[in-house]
């Protein structure tokens, strides 16, 4: 069950990752400016505002099963939509698909975790593991796309078709898997048949789940932009070509990857609050070696960014240990938490990409961005020193 949903979480890595290496020859060839792409990019972010809290309410009453497949199918469907579009609305279009089942993956990826782990060690293993999925997807999208599957396939509308037809086969091995898993136990907790209002409002009277809630927001508006824009931001600074800043982030994405395996156990010595201090702090500095720094620098600035990929199984951690979540509402409760980050991630990549296009260029974009994770660490820490000396 875990390798099978984790595969498709690869597809979905893969689409996020799909235009962002080839968006001048998408741009070019649409005619559009960076902050026109940069919102048809954040099109299935802002989709999820809307739907990922109902998506998160679905995975409770589908099943993992039902839900992770239906998932998998609007992957496939949104790569093959934006292979047809032919300007920045249909374009937009295509990618807002992907924000309407793509909820029931984010929801169902963390959810099979809380339900199949019961030891929290364990569960903080496997949360951070399971992103291992969507990283390596993401970082094939980044390092093949210009190297592999452009001069392969001719142009980037095949390069998507391309990457449609895996998200249909990661789909049809996980129909194969949870059709022939073995029934979990049955919870000894009473699922509950509250309305879905009286749900929420019940997830939302705590205050460790508003935070998790903030800082969901304040994570994607970072995390979002630099996956859309640091290719192109790179490229710039760095003076190299696409490919080759390409190149590059997939190393550092590697490196990400990686740390997935070093983190828990950081977090397990140092605690979550110290992890995510330190993480947001190499973020700051790298975003403004990219921003500012001579073109050696900015190559380094990029290995600085790969440690945003710890940071949504940190936090998804700090969710599920809240107070008001248990396993009959984890669904729901990781559904809101979706909801909620993505207006992070239809802000960011959306500022970003519209200041690079002023004369502030992308200096000011990661300024930006630099801030924002200053702002975010400051806060993660203010909590901890509260809650100690409670």
């Amino acid at each position: 069950m875990f390798a099978g949903m984790v595969g498709v979480y690869f597809a979905f890595g893969i689409m996020v990752s799909s235009i962002p290496p080839m968006v001048t020859e998408v741009r070019t060839d649409l005619g559009m400016g960076r902050g026109a792409m940069g919102l048809a990019l954040s099109a299935w972010t802002a989709m999820y505002i809307v739907t990922a809290a109902m998506g998160g309410r679905l995975v409770d009453r589908l099943g993992i099963g039902v839900a992770l497949a239906l998932g998998g199918l609007s992957v496939a469907a949104t790569g093959l939509a934006r292979s047809f579009a032919q300007g920045p609305v249909s374009l937009w279009l295509a990618v807002a698909i992907m924000g309407i089942g793509g909820p029931l993956v984010s929801a169902s990826a963390p959810t099979l975790c809380g339900l199949w782990f019961s030891d929290l060690d364990e569960r903080q293993f496997a949360m951070s593991v399971y992103n291992l999925g969507p990283g390596i997807g993401s970082i094939l999208a980044i390092f093949a796309t210009n190297s592999v599957l452009l001069p392969w396939l001719g142009d980037w509308r095949a390069v998507l078709r391309f990457e449609a037809a895996v998200a249909v086969a990661a789909t049809t091995i996980w129909v194969a898997i949870a059709i022939r898993a073995p029934r979990r136990p049955q919870s000894t907790v009473q699922r509950t048949q509250a309305p879905v209002r009286e749900e929420w409002s019940g997830l939302l009277r705590s205050a460790d789940v508003r935070f998790a809630l903030m800082l969901g927001a304040m994570a994607f508006f970072v995390m979002h932009s630099l996956n859309n824009w640091l290719v192109d931001a790179v490229s710039e600074g760095a003076e190299i070509s696409a490919k080759a800043s390409s190149n590059w982030i997939a190393g550092a994405g590697a490196l990400g990857l990686l740390l997935l395996f070093v983190v828990p156990r950081l977090a397990t010595r140092f605690g979550r609050p110290a992890t995510l201090v330190g993480t947001y702090g190499a973020i700051a500095l790298g975003v403004l070696l990219v921003g500012f720094g001579p073109p050696p620098a900015v190559v380094v600035g990029v290995f600085g960014t790969a440690v945003r990929a710890t940071i949504v199984p940190l936090l998804l951690m700090t969710l599920i240990s809240a107070d008001a979540v248990d396993e009959t509402n984890m669904g729901a409760a990781n559904g809101l938490w979706f909801s909620t980050a993505q207006i992070g991630a239809v802000a960011g990549p959306f500022l970003v990409g519209a200041i690079a296009d002023t004369s502030a260029g992308f200096g000011g974009s990661m300024l930006l961005l630099a801030a924002m994770a200053v702002l975010t660490a400051t806060l993660i820490g203010a909590r901890a020193r509260r809650a100690a000396l409670r």
